[in-house]
């Protein structure tokens, strides 16, 4: 069993509940028990300092990876019907599906052309009450 560390908050990690492409992060939040409450994880991951850094660590506690800068949240959404194991019936052959209800994360970075649009306007900033001339 793995968790999800946003700042201080700890969740727990459906079966192979994280993964990143690109920019975005995604997480699947294990919620068979409906203890997760979907308003405040909201509010905490609209915490940026919560996004910042957000690390899975193993059920010992160990590091397994670290994402940093995903201050975005992309989405929130639940799923009732996840399936974490699937078995056969050797009798009859039939087929059975084990699920839990999971509440899916994904996180983004900051558009690059946004940050040093905002960055030139700091360095502008600076320079004009600094009386600084920029070439």
């Amino acid at each position: 069993m793995s968790y999800v560390k946003f700042g201080s908050n700890q969740y727990t990690l459906a079966p192979s509940g994280y993964g990143a492409i690109d920019n975005q992060i995604t997480f699947l939040l294990d919620n068979r028990d409906e203890s997760i409450s979907i308003d405040d994880l909201i509010a905490v991951l609209k915490g940026r300092d919560n996004t910042q850094t957000v690390e899975v660590v193993s059920d010992k506690g160990k590091s397994l990876v670290v994402y940093r800068n995903y201050p975005n949240l992309v989405s929130v959404a639940t799923k009732d019907d996840y399936i974490i194991n699937t078995s056969v019936d050797p009798e009859t052959g039939e087929e059975t599906a084990e699920t839990i209800s999971v509440i899916r994360v994904a996180l983004e970075t900051d558009d690059l052309t946004e940050t040093v649009s905002k960055n030139s306007s700091d360095i502008e900033y600076i320079a004009i009450m600094s009386d600084i001339e920029l070439e």
